[in-house]
């Protein structure tokens, strides 16, 4: 039974997100400013993450250089 279950459940996925795209579009027109104020809040938090670990990884980068050039 579990095999099957793998064996399925790529083309499960592949319903479930055609299942979701036919949601989204048949929905009416009130439903789209909420789904652009879901994606900009989703690529605010993305965005947001990405520069504070480029920062973090900057500052490692740095602060093992300086270290270095103590030694």
């Amino acid at each position: 039974m579990y095999k099957l279950t793998v064996l399925f459940s790529g083309s499960l996925i592949i319903h479930t997100l055609q299942d979701l795209i036919h949601f989204i579009i048949g929905r009416s027109e009130s439903m789209h400013p909420m789904l652009f104020l879901g994606l900009f809040i989703s690529t605010s938090v993305i965005s947001t993450l990405c520069y504070v670990s480029w920062r973090k990884y900057v500052g490692e980068r740095n602060r093992k250089n300086i270290r270095d050039h103590n030694n």
